[in-house]
């Protein structure tokens, strides 16, 4: 429908509304920020340790820097009397999302659902405390229902542990103001919005907790220390808290991209060796070295010029050898590209008492392209582009076949001088016989060795990609 509708709506008031054309608008999920809540040190010595931390939210606006117009919907979600108490910070309301939310604040990763923003330069967040419902998830009985906010913990100092539940209440009117968010979006955005708490103030270095003294507190029969709404004993502690609860020196939001790893991965074959049961004329081969020299990686908006040589022998738990790791939009992205310059491999096969050595480089620069795969980036995991290497096509009977044979024995016949070792020279001077190379004038094998090193590329295990002669560099 477009963003038009959404601005001259009461979330967006601030705007305006036009009737000539409708506004552009991005949408980012919102996530709880990665990472757990880290232990952290208060000013009066205790170390305290969050093991549940829960917050009820609604209403998140974005906001960009400038003036506040009189006619913008803050004044309809922040009326004047009840001012934020920390730091004012003003700016026109260009981005929603609209709902509440009972969140875990440990739970990295829990996606609260898209915002929509219209493109610009963003600098803060505003959001309304709520109380916790069933409208929300809440099951019944669960103790969040009626409270803005759970944190329950252990705190620390001289040896001595103190277990602890702080429950707080917010008005329903009351607003958070100008938590910092500073991102620049446009439509090639495609990142992930994070919200996170921090009890670290990470410019002042207070605490929310800085003035909970645990060791004067006299704990429950259960042996803990609750500080909660109505408690005539611990009341001034517990208006300590809720007002530094309050302040938006302890929110933040963030624009994440995520990471991606491009590796490169030879498989078993490569890893362990191609065993006998896999060679239909009972040869198996073992790799001493398989050199790929990789060059102009392309895939999620990254770019590994390259060139980057890896060995695929090495062991690697069935990941791959890492290539090169950028950190890139959130997102779904088809495809992908790279080039094989270069591959070098040793190796000896044997049968019976027979030992072939081959050691060989094959220079036959190809560019793998339109890959069948996709690339999942998401902050819950980092995302890969594995280039996976087939060394058993190495040995097939046939280019154009879907189904050829795997064989080593004309290569070991190429043996001419029967020293044990097949080299390019010898590769050179034998007719391919009965193989089949299609429409390729092929007439020997080394030539044949190169036309298949052109056919190794896949991309994430069995995904095929266009392969063509290498023409450019990135």
């Amino acid at each position: 429908m477009g963003f038009k509708i959404i601005v001259c709506g009461m979330i967006f008031l601030a705007m305006g509304c036009s009737t000539a054309s409708e506004s552009p608008q991005v949408t980012f999920p919102v996530r709880i920020n990665d990472g757990e809540i880290a232990p952290f040190d208060t000013a009066l010595g205790y170390r305290v340790d969050l093991n549940e931390a829960r917050l009820a939210v609604k209403n998140i606006v974005f906001t960009v820097s400038g003036e506040l117009h009189t006619a913008s919907l803050w004044d309809f979600f922040v009326p004047s009397a009840y001012a934020h108490p920390g730091h004012y910070e003003g700016g026109d309301v260009t981005g929603q999302l609209a709902g509440a939310w009972a969140l875990d604040l440990n739970n990295t990763g829990h996606e609260l659902g898209s915002a929509t923003l219209l493109p610009g330069k963003y600098f803060g967040v505003n959001f309304g405390f709520s109380r916790g419902n069933a409208s929300m998830g809440l099951a019944e009985g669960d103790p969040m229902i009626g409270h803005t906010a759970i944190f329950r913990g252990t705190a620390r100092k001289l040896g001595i542990e103190y277990p602890f539940e702080v429950i707080t209440d917010s008005e329903e009117d009351r607003i958070l103001v100008g938590a910092p968010f500073g991102a620049t979006l446009d439509g090639s955005s495609h990142g992930v919005i994070g919200l996170m708490y921090k009890p670290v103030d990470p410019y002042e270095k207070d605490t929310a907790f800085d003035d909970l003294d645990f060791s004067t507190f006299t704990p429950d029969d259960d042996g803990v220390i609750r500080i909660v709404p109505g408690k005539n004993s611990v009341e001034d502690a517990y208006n300590k808290f809720h007002r530094r609860f309050e302040t938006h020196d302890h929110y933040s939001f963030s624009y994440n991209q995520a990471p991606m790893h491009v590796t490169a991965y030879g498989e078993s074959f490569i890893e362990n060796g191609i065993p006998a049961s896999a060679v239909s004329d009972g040869w198996a081969l073992s790799y001493k070295k398989f050199d790929v020299q990789l060059k102009d990686i392309h895939v999620a908006g990254a770019t590994f010029a390259g060139p980057i040589s890896v060995d695929l022998t090495k062991k690697s738990q069935g990941h791959g050898t890492l290539v090169g790791s950028a950190s890139v939009n959130v997102g779904s992205y088809a495809g992908g590209e790279f080039t094989i310059d270069t591959i070098t491999i040793e190796g000896t096969a044997t049968k019976g008492n027979i030992q072939k050595q081959f050691a060989w480089t094959l220079n036959n620069a190809t560019d793998y392209s339109n890959c069948h795969s996709t690339t999942l980036i998401d902050t819950k995991a980092a995302g890969t582009f594995q280039i996976t290497v087939h060394a058993d096509h190495l040995l097939f009977d046939s280019i154009v076949s879907s189904d050829p044979a795997v064989g080593f024995q004309a290569f070991a016949d190429a043996d001419r001088n029967n020293d044990g070792h097949i080299t390019p020279a010898e590769l050179l001077d034998t007719d391919i016989k009965t193989f089949d190379p299609g429409n390729a004038a092929i007439n020997n094998l080394w030539d044949w060795l190169l036309a298949l090193s052109a056919t190794v590329g896949h991309i994430n295990g069995e995904g095929h990609c266009h392969a063509a002669p290498h023409t450019h560099d990135l």
